[in-house]
Parts: C-alpha cells; structure tokens; sequence
C-alpha cells in the first residue's frame, strides 16, 4: 500500500471507531498531519519487514493493527467537556 492510501485508510478507521479523538485533532488543526505521519511509519515499516522476507500480507498483519487501526475508543473514555 502506498503512503497516500494508507493515510486514507487511516482516516476512516479513526473517523469511525475514535471519533472523539479525531474531533480533536481536527479541532487543533492536526489531523492531517498526524494521519499522514502514521501512513509514513506504517509505510516504513511494511517495507522493513518485507526486506526480510516476510510476504506483504504477513507485514501489514503485524504494522497496521499499531499504526493505522487503531484501537476503538472505550465508551467514557473522553469527557464530554473535552468537544
């Protein structure tokens, strides 16, 4: 997966599954940015791991659910004040 797609791919998860967190972030204009720096390491890493002989889909298994899909918020888990 490209940069550009893992990025995309990282927006909706979070947008999804940690809406509160991204309401942040877009509240203090970051977003983008930090989207784009976790699809750069996700990125990064992939390419690491399949230098080693790992297959694509072994690679992305291990980076992406600590890169790009992210845990789901637990409920309660930002204070309402904090929106």
């Amino acid at each position: 997966m490209s940069v550009e797609e893992l990025q995309i791919q990282a927006k909706h998860h979070w947008a999804k599954w940690c809406p509160h967190m991204v309401a942040a972030m877009k509240k203090a204009n970051s977003f983008d940015r930090l989207t784009l720096s976790a699809a750069k390491s996700a990125n990064f890493q992939i390419n690491q791991l399949l230098k080693t002989g790992l297959q694509l889909h072994e690679a992305e298994e291990m980076v992406l659910k600590d890169e790009i899909l992210i845990p789901a918020e637990k409920p309660g888990s930002w204070d309402e004040d904090e929106e």
